[in-house]
């Protein structure tokens, strides 16, 4: 079975390619190493004495549950970065002075907050006071054009399932299938980053196997269709996001691969309490639906090892575990039906991960009846805090796939469409992240990923040497306009692995100057292999012996490369 289903003036800019790093080592040694995106967000803001107005030096603030904080300067003023997207509450507290709290601040990836506080002396009563901290309308320091949603907007909008669905309603971006496209652009000049790390598909996606040109294969590609675009790239379910962001104008140095814009999605963590959620819709009401059901399920919080189970055998654990995991799975049938025939017809599907943790999923053996068109995606994130200094994460995320859909384009095979090409997909990433914080204005991060995409077409879930013998493809001897004979004679696989690492540093120098640097690396593994007509009795077999099945095909089309690639970006 075939695997089924990630503030005055224009800042300076440049990148450097790998064959042009060593001019820049010593400068690297100097100023660090930029700022990873889309993983955290900054507070700032000025604490006064709310009765003469004047500033209040080595006020403590804190962000309450994240570790993080800071202290103001002679002039009332604070900074904390490196503050994990969420909804906090920041306490200030000065001696000789009443606490002060503010509730439900939220906090977005690569956004500022902005919090000014008044505090009374404890020798004059107040009311309590309740501020909800917010960013200001337009930050003037920064010079990136953004817009961003973040959970409570996603949970307003109505039948959300993915991050492609909320893209959708952003100005300046157009959905068409599974492409996007933006400000314009073709759908492959748009990077898209989950947790500041690049899950773009590199290796193009699933080959052509009913006899696509090479020249069709080029066009499609140089107008952003061809599935190595954003539509090739992992995707997150709404239930799991904290916030998107898409960037069009003004990019980082660091985004020197992106063209039309960036979208960066930032993926929930577990936080100090317990939370989980369930989720069903369908259309199945009517008769004039797509069939479809939709599941969603999610759950979060302390992980209960190190939590309750390991304490209460005395064995503490230092610094705080967390984790939240959410799967989805949705199907549906579309707009047309179709007549099975005797060729194939499949009654169930297993659901197949890859890598280790997707080797513990699969021992679930989750199974499904196929319908045209089936998506499963699952994502856990594993987060732990040692002190106040150092975060880590892992993250695990899959989407799998199955599509057999009936169109109107292909909708004369109705009558022989178990006998058409079907394609299958996974996609699965793992990612060790590490953040480390220096005082209250500066951080380093550094991760490494692995993301595979696998993508298969073929007919039946059929291997080339299992194809009908007998070389006929679909006919229609009875002129109705309908396919009665013969099959699909395509059978295709491609596979990609990229390895990433990156190592970031950003510090705020001055109120007006912010430093971002940082160095990464790519290394790819690319191989497909295409194969018209496996069992062609007229095949050079002696001739074709390169990629998968030699032997097999009157037509093979084959690839295999290792591409290597690096920058190096300061801003």
């Amino acid at each position: 079975m075939n695997n089924l289903f990630e503030s005055g003036g224009t800042p300076m800019r440049f990148r450097v390619t790998v064959s042009s790093l060593l001019v820049f080592l010593s400068l690297l040694t100097f100023v660090g190493a930029g700022a990873l995106a889309g993983t955290s967000g900054n507070i700032r803001g000025t604490i006064t004495d709310i009765e003469t107005g004047e500033a209040l030096p080595l006020v403590n603030v804190l962000v309450v549950g994240s570790g993080r904080g800071g202290v103001t300067n002679d002039k009332g003023e604070f900074f904390i970065t490196g503050v994990p997207g969420g909804v906090y509450s920041i306490r200030a507290t000065l001696l000789g002075y009443q606490m002060f709290e503010a509730k439900k601040v939220a906090i977005d990836a690569d956004e500022t907050t902005v919090l000014n506080f008044k505090l009374a002396s404890t020798l004059i009563e107040k009311e309590g006071i309740t501020i909800e901290g917010a960013r200001p309308l337009v930050d003037v320091k920064k010079t990136a054009g953004e817009q961003t949603y973040n959970k409570e907007k996603i949970e307003q909008l109505p039948n959300v399932k993915g991050v492609e669905d909320v893209l959708g309603l952003q100005a300046g971006v157009v959905k068409f299938g599974s492409q996007l496209f933006l400000r314009g652009g073709r759908s492959n000049e748009t990077q898209i980053l989950i947790d500041g790390v690049v899950v773009n598909d590199v290796g193009g996606g699933t080959s052509a196997t009913g006899g696509q040109s090479a020249n069709e294969q080029l066009a499609q590609l140089y107008s952003g269709n061809a599935s190595g675009g954003s539509g090739g790239a992992l995707s997150v379910a709404a239930n799991a996001i904290q916030s998107v962001s898409v960037s069009s104008s003004g990019l980082d140095a660091e985004f020197g691969n992106a063209q039309s814009g960036v979208v960066n999605i930032t993926t929930k963590s577990g936080s100090d309490n317990y939370s989980a959620s369930l989720q069903y819709r369908t259309d199945g009401i009517t008769n004039n639906g797509f069939n479809e059901r939709y599941y969603a399920a999610s759950t979060g919080g302390p992980e209960p090892i190190t939590q309750y189970v390991l304490p209460a055998l005395g064995v503490e654990v230092p610094g705080k575990l967390s984790f939240f995991m959410s799967s989805t799975f949705n199907q549906s049938d579309g707009a047309y039906d179709y007549t099975r025939a005797n060729f194939f017809h499949p009654l169930k599907r297993k659901v197949r991960f890859g890598g280790f943790f997707g080797d513990i999923l699969n021992g679930l053996g989750f199974n499904y009846d196929d319908k045209q068109n089936n998506d499963f995606s699952f994502n856990t994130k594993l987060s732990y805090s040692i002190g106040d200094n150092d975060q880590f994460s892992y993250s695990y995320r899959a989407n799998t796939s199955s599509a057999h859909p009936l169109s109107l384009a292909n909708y004369s095979s109705r009558d022989r469409y178990d006998s058409s090409s079907s394609t299958t997909s996974l996609k699965t990433q793992n990612v060790l992240q590490w953040t480390h914080i220096l005082g209250t204005n500066a951080l380093i991060k550094a991760y490494v990923s692995r993301l595979e995409t696998d993508n298969t077409s073929d007919v039946g879930g059929l291997t080339p040497d299992r194809y009908p013998s007998v070389v006929t493809t679909t006919l229609d001897p009875n002129s109705d306009g309908f396919r009665d004979l013969g099959s699909s004679q395509g059978w295709s696989h491609n596979n990609t692995v990229i390895w990433n690492a990156k190592f970031d540093f950003n510090s705020k120098l001055h109120e007006y100057h912010f430093l971002k640097t940082g160095l990464e690396y790519y290394y790819e593994d690319i191989s497909s292999t295409t194969i018209n007509f496996p069992l062609d009795p007229a095949r050079a077999i002696d001739s074709i012996q390169r990629g998968e099945y030699p032997g097999y095909g009157r037509t093979r089309f084959v690839s295999s490369n290792l591409p290597s690639r690096g920058a190096l970006n300061v801003q």
